[in-house]
């Protein structure tokens, strides 16, 4: 590919933002509480763990994974919210959390601990993640930017096609070429 001065000021302009201090990685402290947010999409799961210190965000660790099946896109959204807190609450464990203050802009969610054990939240889980002493808090699916976005291609790597996908690409292919 041929190399341009609109590249090498895009590329200067990252390195300037992944110096501002905002988005340094931090080590957790033991006398605050962690925070965690998540998303669940179609196409993955995106968490960010977390610390506030003073009005500052400390980012502690981000996580995210491609939804890696056909399966896994179809979930319906419960499922896929309730396992990215699966998921995001089992990644705190090591972090030894005293308190963890979980953020989910699906509000059913947030019945969590009143379900019956049965279903995407199985018994087995809410015993497992019992070690951690939790918070669930609802927020508005705007205000959950960085979860948001980790869950997102291109934040998941590069995006694949898969057949649902596919139809419909050959199929806006196939409408803009009879308009031409």
């Amino acid at each position: 590919f041929i190399w341009t001065d609109r590249h090498t000021k895009v590329l200067e302009t990252l390195k300037a933002k992944l110096l501002e201090d905002e988005l340094y990685l931090y080590a957790p402290r033991n006398d605050l509480p962690l925070h965690l947010e998540t998303d669940g999409s179609e196409d993955g799961w995106g968490a960010v763990l977390f610390q506030k210190v003073g009005k500052k965000r400390h980012v502690i660790k981000m996580w995210s994974k491609k939804c890696s099946t056909e399966a896994c896109q179809k979930k319906t959204p419960y499922h896929r919210e309730a396992n990215v807190w699966m998921n995001g609450m089992e990644l705190t464990l090591p972090f030894d959390p005293y308190l963890v203050e979980y953020y989910t802009d699906h509000s059913p969610l947030t019945w969590v601990n009143h379900t019956s054990g049965k279903g995407p939240v199985s018994q087995f889980i809410i015993d497992k993640l019992s070690l951690i002493d939790y918070n669930i808090h609802y927020i508005k699916g705007k205000d959950n930017v960085v979860a948001d976005t980790l869950s997102r291609f291109p934040m998941l790597g590069p995006g694949s096609l898969v057949r649902t996908g596919l139809s419909l690409t050959i199929d806006f292919d196939y409408l803009q070429v009879s308009q031409c």
